[in-house]
């Protein structure tokens, strides 16, 4: 098993390819709790030398919120602090591809979700914490907003 997570991270990290971690998702769900801890350790890289690696990682847990939510969407809800804290990283490229994580997993999340999801935005959107993370939060709890019925 840690054989094929290894030859994911390696597709994805060298090509961004995201279709091994969507697919593997499908095929079988366990995956995902050796696979997400693999993808937040390198979200949480903040070097100059990892920015392509945390977009990479960051464009597989888009690519599970969009094709495989289902599935994914309890170990996404779980780790959104960390996608959270990718949303004030210095690299703008990281912004960007954290902030499509989040608006991602929200447009393709349940209802049952939506009181998770709103601990974490409004966890942080608190004023201790840095402004482009507590900025992308408060876009978020804006697009709950939009898509409320």
């Amino acid at each position: 098993m840690s054989s094929s997570i290894e030859s994911m991270m390696q597709a994805l990290t060298v090509s961004g390819t995201t279709g091994g971690v969507v697919s593997a998702a499908n095929a079988n769900w366990k995956v995902l709790g050796d696979l997400l801890p693999v993808l937040m350790s390198s979200v949480q890289k903040t070097g100059k030398d990892d920015v392509q690696e945390v977009v990479n990682a960051l464009a597989g847990l888009s690519a599970l919120a969009t094709e495989s939510s289902l599935i994914a969407e309890p170990y996404l809800c779980a780790n959104l602090t960390t996608v959270l804290n990718a949303c004030s990283h210095k690299a703008g490229d990281v912004r960007k591809a954290a902030e499509k994580v989040v608006s991602d997993l929200i447009n393709n999340m349940s209802s049952n979700a939506t009181r998770e999801v709103l601990t974490h935005l409004f966890s942080a959107a608190k004023i201790e914490e840095p402004w482009q993370k507590r900025a992308a939060s408060l876009r978020m709890i804006a697009l709950l907003g939009d898509q409320a019925p």
